[in-house]
């Protein structure tokens, strides 16, 4: 049995990351970095699908902020509850829609 990817959020094209600017969801590494960070997240914590957001993100490989978690805090949920996340999603990403 091969796994599967977690499937992709429920979007309605009103959530925060899809009437924002799309950069602030994937931040540069510079000074600013923390602050755009935070910001992102914020926005991400007044999102009606922030869960299946971070879900999703949780469960695959995706780079940026996802349902109010960086790529850091991720990788540590993933080592904590064990889960091995689905690396194809990597190769398809930029089909999915945003």
């Amino acid at each position: 049995m091969s796994k599967t990817p977690p499937p992709y959020p429920p979007v309605t094209g009103y959530e925060p990351c899809a009437i924002t600017d799309p950069e602030l969801f994937f931040p540069e590494r510079n000074n600013n970095f923390i602050k755009i960070t935070e910001t992102a997240k914020g926005l991400c914590r007044t999102c009606p699908i922030q869960l299946p957001c971070r879900s999703y993100a949780i469960g695959t490989d995706v780079e940026g902020i996802w349902g109010g978690t960086d790529e850091k805090e991720r990788k540590q949920i993933q080592k904590t509850k064990g889960i091995e996340p689905y690396k194809l999603i990597k190769a398809f990403a930029h089909l999915l829609p945003n």
